[in-house]
């Protein structure tokens, strides 16, 4: 008999849309039918920067899931884009009239589309003080900036949390904090560390690849070559880092404070290939398997209680930072049944484990 258990229908703590002159139309629909939500990161072509901006890129992506038969099924949580000169206000009004939750923290040129990211944490000590007053969110992206241009990619994130992340903790203690898309055992402990204002997403990629996964395909027998589709920032890590992140978020007295972030982050093959690949990889059309199959790999499946502890985290966790109280109670049901992933999707975005066969199937009766 297959194997098969339920849990509530997932939502997606940290993921990118793009826009809808690029890839939005080809990428969102993947996202509709595995999660009842996203937190839509700003880094877009021109930075979500005003509330006003906000308004607009929701109501995008509201038109485009109402013509994909989602009606008002989908919440696009709205996130804004820290830079040196952010209008304390702008982020205060934007808050209390609901155009978005919480503002990212984006270190200057650390990823994708950050060229207008915060240069000094100094300068945004009085954005943060405020954030802190109204009980707003930071979602942070944990690596140093551009100019540390001497740290190496593994190192940059366990280099920034130490730096950067104790710092804006100790300056700002009742700030609440998202640790976004954790990569090492050191922003781990630092999330375990803290009080539970602070929490932070996983993905998928950087609990299932190391580092090697950026020369082979994932699957043994491996084949040496360079992976583009598997490059992504945070860059994967060591074997160490993923056993650690895999016990804090399964067995750890602190796995509440984690959450199912996929950050799924679309380009087009063609970008992809060019020779400075574009980082991010795109896994939204089965994160929900992706994550199954780790924790299955874990043995966590077997029994009720390592079923809930998934469902918290891929359901419950952390939704509480951007004012979240209820839930959906629709239920989705995992398989243990094999599926091959495509090799490409439309608008030429290769997803992750292209062509790949994995062994769980998430089934959901769409209602439209």
């Amino acid at each position: 008999m297959k194997k098969s258990f339920q849990i509530l229908l997932p939502f997606d703590r940290h993921g990118h849309l793009r826009e809808v002159n690029t890839l939005m139309p080809e990428v969102l629909i993947h996202s509709l039918k595995s999660f009842w939500g996203m937190v839509v990161m700003p880094n877009t072509a021109i930075p979500i920067t005003d509330y006003e901006s906000a308004v607009r890129y929701r109501e995008e992506i509201k038109t485009l899931s109402n013509k994909y038969g989602f009606g008002g099924n989908f919440l696009p949580v709205m996130t804004g884009y820290l830079t040196d000169n952010t209008n304390p206000e702008n982020v205060k009004s934007g808050f209390l009239n609901g155009a978005w939750k919480a503002m990212k923290l984006y270190p200057h040129g650390a990823t994708t589309n950050s060229d207008k990211g915060v240069t000094k944490l100094e300068k945004i000590f009085p954005v943060l003080e405020m954030m802190q007053k109204i009980g707003m969110s930071v979602l942070v992206h944990p690596e140093t900036d551009v100019s540390r241009s001497d740290i190496p990619f593994m190192d940059r994130e366990r280099v920034y949390t130490e730096e950067s992340l104790f710092l804006i903790h100790e300056r700002f203690p009742e700030l609440t904090i998202s640790v976004e898309h954790i990569s090492t055992r050191e922003a781990m402990e630092f999330v375990e560390w803290c009080p539970d204002n602070v929490v932070g997403t996983i993905t998928p990629q950087h609990i299932m690849y190391t580092h090697d996964a950026l020369f082979h395909n994932g699957v043994p027998p491996f084949k040496p070559g360079l992976y583009p589709e598997n490059m992504c920032l945070p860059i994967l890590k060591t074997q160490d880092d993923v056993n650690y992140i895999r016990n804090a978020i399964m067995h750890g007295e602190r796995r509440y404070k984690f959450g199912a972030g996929t950050d799924t982050a679309p380009h087009t093959q063609t970008a992809k290939k060019e020779n400075c690949s574009r980082c991010g990889v795109f896994n939204a059309s089965h994160a929900v398997e992706f994550y199954t199959m780790i924790f299955d790999q874990e043995g966590m499946l077997n029994d009720e209680k390592g079923i809930q502890t998934f469902q918290n985290f891929m359901s419950v966790n952390n939704l509480w930072i951007y004012g979240i109280k209820e839930f959906p109670t629709e239920m989705i049901t995992l398989v243990k049944e094999d599926q091959q992933i495509p090799e490409i999707y439309p608008g030429d975005i290769r997803p992750f484990k292209a062509g790949q066969t994995i062994p769980w199937t998430m089934k959901r009766e769409l209602i439209k």
